[in-house]
This record gives structure tokens, sequence and C-alpha cells, in this order.
């Protein structure tokens, strides 16, 4: 749990409005851990991105991703594409018909990544964009993300 407290300080404070501003970081964790599954992206020895996703919703089958970031000295290199891609495969593997995920207008780099990959804007704010696509079969595969019991 720690480690996935650590990594969620690292990745969050990447976001327009740092994770740690608006939500108790070991919480978030502990809820994370119970409830989604998490993908990393790993470089070498650092772990340069992080995805998470809940793929558990049976009544509406729709998946919902609250983080996606990748650290900017690994920007550049599709790893937020390869989470991405992981997070839709195991959407699929799960029967889920939907995904979705907000992201900040002012962040333009991943707006284009989810535009490449089928995301379409279905609600705005003035400080927001929600973003959501269909879960198809051509999504399916083998997807590295796992349920997380001990935060890694």
């Amino acid at each position: 749990m720690a480690r996935l407290v650590s990594l969620l300080g690292v990745f969050g404070d990447l976001l327009p409005t740092p994770l740690r501003q608006r939500v108790d970081l070991s919480a978030y964790a502990a809820k994370l851990q119970a409830h989604a599954d998490l993908g990393l992206a790993v470089v070498g020895e650092d772990t340069a991105g992080l995805v998470a996703m809940y793929a558990n919703d049976t009544s509406t089958l729709r998946a919902h991703i609250p983080v996606v970031a990748v650290l900017p000295g690994y920007r550049g290199l599709g790893l937020g594409a390869q989470l991405l891609r992981s997070a839709l495969r195991l959407a699929a593997s799960r029967g889920m018909q939907t995904i979705d995920l907000e992201v900040d207008r002012s962040n333009k780099p991943a707006r284009l990544l989810y535009q490449a990959n089928a995301f379409v804007i279905v609600e705005r704010d003035e400080r927001k964009l929600r973003m959501q696509r269909p879960v198809s079969q051509r999504d399916c595969g083998d997807s590295p993300m796992q349920r997380s019991h001990d935060g890694s």
C-alpha cells in the first residue's frame, strides 16, 4: 500500500490540479487497491507511467479510467498509448461496453492521444472534458494490467 501511495503522489502531482489537493492519497490508494486495476509502464528500473481503471460495473457495463500519467522524461515514447491500450484490452475482456475518462481542457497531448484512440467528447465544463468510446472485441487481447492487492 505504501508503494501505491507513493506512486499516486508522484503521478498525481503531474495533473493540472494535483491529486493530493483533491483527495487523501492513502484513502484513494485503498479504494484503488480494493476496486481498480492498475497498469504500470516500466522503463529499465523506473516506473515511468501509471494507469488505473475501474472495470467492474456489471449493471451499466461501463469502465472508467480515473488516472493515466507518464513522467515528463518519458513522454513521446508511446507509453501513454500502451497504457491506454492495456486498459482497453482489459475492459473488453471483462465485457464492458463503454469506457470513459476525464481530461483537463488544457492537456492537449492527452486529448490528442484519447482522440487517436477513438474517444469522443460527451460532456464539457469550464475545466474538464469527459470523453468516452465503445469497447469492442477488437480491443481484446492479453492485458498486462492486474488487480493490485499489494500496491504494485
